[in-house]
């Protein structure tokens, strides 16, 4: 997702995912590079989105990226592909793909 801070990008990624787990059982990642784990859980938990809940029950994996710098960004990049290719999820959101788009250069 791409956007000015504030746009709503992190709710509405959030809700896609958290539609997808509740209503259909899909497994879904979300990529941080913005928020901690805990605080994006704790965010969520606030708009009524228990993403705890289904990370315990081993339908959501977050993968925090928020210290990511250029010098790394490509090892990150390896985690993200093989979190994907084991995990096998159905729904993924980058937030924000902007950011990462930058530390891409």
């Amino acid at each position: 997702m791409a956007g000015d801070p504030g746009a709503g990008k992190t709710i509405f990624g959030s809700t896609f995912l958290y539609n997808g787990m509740d209503q259909f059982g899909e497994k879904a990642v979300y990529v941080s590079l913005a928020e901690t784990k805990e605080d994006f859980y704790e965010e969520m938990k606030g708009l009524g989105m228990d993403f705890e809940k289904y990370e315990k029950e081993g339908l959501f994996k977050f993968i925090d990226l928020v210290t990511v710098t250029p010098e790394t960004v490509e090892k990150e990049i390896e985690l993200i592909m093989s979190e994907i290719l084991t995990f096998q999820p159905k729904r993924i959101v980058i937030d924000s793909i902007s950011t990462f788009a930058q530390l891409l250069g």
